[in-house]
């Protein structure tokens, strides 16, 4: 996608984005508008200390690179059909082409039964979150490689470390006609995801995983990341395989939070819910104006009493912390499961009026690039995810494991076995452990491949580790905090060649 012209830079984003609505309200038959606009900023230092085999250092080990793009996305109501057009140029004349295109394409649509509103404004007070400055303002390269040379320089001979150190701005604007107007809007996050493999003979021995995550650069330490990493990718492990069977499996933070980002968070998104792609538990029921909607049971029981997860987009530092959704509406703390009992979901503005929910500021427009994208659909999306934790021991866990059980500090290739089913697939991407009497032998990665179900895995959870950290799954737009997770029932058999 080309970027804007370079004069249009200088005018930001809340301002375009209301002179887009104007444009917009002033096509004669359009009922309701909205406007966004997104600027964002990536500047990622990728860190490899091997390179065609041989060892590289210092600054040597750094690639980095700057990504800048900016994008207006405009949606329009006429007649109960909705129109979304999104453009690159942002001159007077492109914003009223694009204003122009929308409502015809509003036109040459059918009213949408299901649609009812854009949003109108919540009247919850906004919590304004603190960007950081440095990252808005460009001056991440510094800290980035400063960092990245601090991580490749602990990567002793033998063992390769690789990934990348991000730091990621986001300037949006949103207004509608319904009186939304959120003025200049920034966030930032940084990010550090490091790998660490001992490779002898082509082959993989052992493999490890360290991230970091945070809202500023202060926050980051790509270090940590690489001594995380380097704890897996140093050992020598003593099998290259485990029996077939059903296990106990202690799941690091990082597996669970792949868990939860492939197997729980989709479900928990109203969309899902209409659709019938969701596997927690809905009925069929009609509406006050007669529609039959599947519709979530909330207040049910999905998980053993010690799982409780929620829903925190205000945590000081966390990397997911946002203060508006990209329709506009202020984000809220809530619980999404309450010692075992289902209690909330994700929507954005469209699904919630549908259900006649009050929308709980889930709606973004992510895509395929980090960062807000104009150009992106809205999706059902969270923030910042927290597992409360329990008050065991990483100790204590491993004992209360029965016969041998497994400890998986990374899961890899978390997919569902059936779109919208419960059970999954998934290997040990990292060096894992056998834990046999209380023992942890070493098991090299991608031994095994792991099926299970992730309604059993909630259900059967037996202990809570009492640390949570933060564990942010590849290309994530919002992060997991969590510990250690003990549960039953999960099948280990070989993995396919």
């Amino acid at each position: 996608m080309r970027h804007a012209p370079f004069a249009s830079r200088l005018e930001e984003p809340e301002e375009i984005a209301r002179r887009l609505l104007k444009l917009a309200l002033a096509l004669g038959d359009v009922e309701q508008a909205e406007a966004y606009v997104s600027r964002n900023r990536m500047t990622m230092t990728r860190l490899e200390t091997l390179r065609r085999g041989q060892r590289v250092a210092g600054p040597a080990a750094q690639q980095v690179s700057t990504f800048m793009n900016m994008e207006a996305c405009v949606r329009v109501v006429v007649k109960g059909a909705v129109g979304t057009a999104a453009t690159v140029h942002l001159d007077s004349a492109s914003l009223g082409r694009v204003a122009s295109d929308a409502r015809s394409i509003a036109r040459a649509m059918p009213p949408d039964p299901n649609f009812w509103s854009l949003a109108g404004p919540s009247g919850r007070r906004p919590a304004r979150l603190a960007p950081d400055r440095a990252i808005l303002e460009g001056g991440a390269f510094e800290a980035l490689v400063d960092g990245s040379a601090e991580a490749a320089g602990l990567c002793p001979s033998g063992v390769d470390l690789a990934g990348s150190v991000i730091a990621i701005s986001e300037v949006f604007g949103v207004c509608n006609s319904l009186g939304i107007d959120t003025g200049r809007c920034e966030d930032t996050r940084a990010v550090a995801q490091l790998t660490a493999e001992r490779v002898e003979g082509g082959e993989v021995l052992s493999s490890g995983m360290g991230w970091s995550a945070s809202r500023s650069l202060s926050g980051l330490d790509a270090a940590a990341a690489a001594r995380q990493a380097l704890e897996l990718g140093l050992l020598r492990p003593r099998l290259r395989t485990v029996p077939e069977g059903d296990y106990d499996v202690l799941l690091g933070p990082y597996s669970v939070a792949d868990m939860l980002d492939h197997m729980l968070v989709p479900q928990l998104g109203m969309a899902q819910i209409y659709t019938g792609t969701s596997w927690l538990p809905a009925e069929r029921a009609a509406t006050g104006n007669g529609v039959t909607l599947r519709r979530p049971l909330l207040g049910t029981t999905v998980a053993a009493p010690s799982v409780s997860l929620r829903e925190e987009p205000h945590l000081e530092g966390a990397m997911g912390s946002r203060t508006f959704d990209d329709e506009g509406v202020p984000t809220a703390p809530r619980p999404l499961i309450d010692e075992g009992i289902w209690r909330g979901v994700f929507s954005n503005s469209y699904y919630a009026h549908l259900y006649g929910l009050e929308p709980p500021g889930n709606g973004f427009r992510f895509g395929p690039r980090p960062g807000r994208m104009a150009s992106a659909p809205l999706s059902n999306s969270p923030t910042n995810l927290v597992l409360r934790p329990g008050d065991l021991s990483f100790e204590e866990l491993v004992e209360r494991c029965r016969c041998d059980a497994l400890y998986i500090p990374r899961t890899w290739y978390t997919y569902p076995t059936r779109y919208g089913a419960s059970g999954f697939s998934s290997s040990n991407r990292s060096t894992a452990f056998l834990i046999r009497k209380g023992e942890l032998v070493p098991v090299a990665p991608n031994a095994f491949k792991l099926r299970g179900d992730m309604a059993r895995v909630l259900r059967e959870a037996r202990g809570i580790g009492r640390e949570a950290s933060t564990a942010t799954t590849w290309s994530a737009s919002f992060c997991s905090i969590v510990p250690h997770v003990l549960s039953a029932g999960l099948r280990v058999e070989k993995p396919s060649e």
